[in-house]
């Protein structure tokens, strides 16, 4: 009787496992012929509900995406061609009955979404709990997956292969390419540094520093496991663990989802999102690559520099050095412009009449130097007033390094005691205030030779087309 008991009871649990999967397969799976749009159906849920694919709002239109349904606002994990225009709201994206996930827009371009491999078309697919969206073949194997592009962000479950990248996106709320990539390097290491830089070794801020013991470091990547652990692996093997988180997936109040992104300013964090049975959810900082938004080379623009308001502070404030204004006062991590002519004073041959040298102490400046010379701290000022190339100098240690304009990676702290001598213009020379007199003398005699010279061939061409006209009209007279 009792072992009765125990087959009808292991035959329930069978059951009801069973029809949870179909339940779960029936809520996530998504079939050819469906479609979105931001005007109607906007979404296609992971089968809990915390994550979305489809159309966001992004600035004046839409965006297409991956999000994390969190509150006041989501969270965007994910982004579907991140530079392009925001679209309108009758956009839509379509999971064609030929197996394509096409996007079209108001001109009726048609857009594909996925690459899909040896353009096998998808049979079916699905919004995952992973914050996975995946194209599927007849055969249930992944022809395409949102995991394998990421953008600026990698979640629980997902890896950064040697090789790739992440871009941060512009700010929190413009998910577009923005400043600072991490790379996942060949030799094992993650390194973080601005874009489009040229010598990418010489500007990074950050690196792991791993010291790979594998026999194949080409083979490391970053993977983030979906109980929080931030790892390098290769293979099955970790060869170094950033980060352990101490919380479980699934609680009896709440779940769970880690996601690690690089963010605006620059800097690699770990985030563990927090959802209560209730329905309110919670987000915290787990880890972080660095503290200071300030050691992020580029965090401030060029010809800025940043600073911190005590010591102890993380958050980075950009300023523009003496002569220069913010591009956007609005948005002053874009840098700053000069408000007066550099030129003149050297045309002339008189740059202590149009420049002054003003002084600031600093902390660091980035960049390579044109010149290095060692002297006093006078005569670096002194020699930078009559150097035409020079924009500013950074005095430090019995050093006086010379920097053409523009200025990179300048930042300051309560610690300072490095010297940075900047040009700026004495009053002649700024051009929202002064307008430079023509050159006298000889440029003024050869100013009136070159305007005869003009008018000389201007007349000169006209004549000759004079002469052209009546010769063709006396040809024509005789023909008649």
């Amino acid at each position: 009787m009792a072992s009765v008991s125990v087959a009808l009871i292991l035959l329930f649990t069978v059951s009801e496992i069973i029809r949870a999967a179909q339940n779960h397969q029936l809520k996530s799976t998504i079939s050819l012929g469906s479609s979105l749009s931001p005007s109607g159906q906007h979404s296609w849920n992971s089968s809990s509900g915390l994550f979305q694919f489809g159309f966001y709002k992004q600035g004046s239109g839409y965006s297409l995406g991956i999000w994390l349904v969190t509150s006041p606002n989501i969270t965007v994990v994910w982004t579907a061609n991140r530079d392009e225009q925001p679209m309108p709201s009758n956009a839509t994206l379509a999971l064609t009955m030929d197996g394509k996930l096409i996007l079209k827009t108001e001109e009726s371009k048609e857009k594909p979404i996925a690459d899909l491999v040896f353009d096998e078309p998808a049979s079916f697919a699905s919004m995952l709990d992973s914050g996975n969206f995946v194209l599927y073949s007849n055969r249930s194997g992944i022809i395409w997956e949102s995991f394998s592009t990421p953008t600026d962000t990698i979640l629980g479950g997902q890896s950064l292969e040697n090789g790739e990248h992440l871009l941060s996106s512009v700010t929190e709320t413009n998910s577009s390419t923005g400043r600072f990539c991490l790379n996942m390097q060949e030799d094992g290491n993650i390194v973080l540094y601005p874009r489009n830089m040229l010598n990418k070794a010489l500007e990074a801020y950050w690196a792991n520093g791993t010291d790979i013991q594998s026999e194949y470091p080409y083979s490391v990547k970053l993977n983030l496991s979906p109980n929080g652990v931030l790892q390098l692996l290769s293979g099955n093997k970790t060869q170094k663990i950033l980060f352990r988180s101490s919380y479980s997936l699934k609680s009896m109040n709440e779940t769970v989802i880690y996601r690690t992104t690089l963010d605006s300013d620059g800097i690699l964090r770990l985030y563990s999102h927090h959802f209560k049975n209730d329905g309110n959810s919670t987000v915290g900082i787990e880890w972080s690559a660095l503290e200071k938004q300030c050691v992020v080379k580029g965090f401030c623009g060029l010809n800025s520099y940043c600073s911190t308001s005590t010591n102890i502070s993380t958050k980075g404030d950009c300023h523009c050095f003496r002569g220069f204004n913010f591009i956007n006062p609005k948005m002053k991590f874009l840098g700053c412009y000069r408000n007066f002519s550099d030129e003149e004073g050297c045309k002339r041959k008189m740059p202590a009449e149009f420049y002054n040298i003003t002084s600031l102490k600093i902390t660091w400046l980035g960049g390579l130097p044109y010149a290095k010379l060692s002297v006093s701290k006078k005569d670096c000022s002194k020699s930078c007033l009559n150097d035409c190339y020079f924009g500013a100098a950074f005095y430090s240690d019995g050093a006086c390094s010379k920097h053409k304009f523009p200025l990179m990676f300048a930042t300051k702290d309560q610690y300072a005691s490095a010297i940075l001598f900047i040009k700026w213009s004495s009053g002649q020379a700024n051009l929202s205030t002064h307008r430079i007199a023509p050159p006298i003398g000889n440029d003024k005699v050869n100013d009136k030779r070159k305007l005869l010279t003009v008018l000389a061939g201007c007349l000169g061409s006209i004549t000759f087309l004079c002469f052209l006209i009546a010769i063709s009209s006396l040809l024509v007279y005789k023909h008649r």
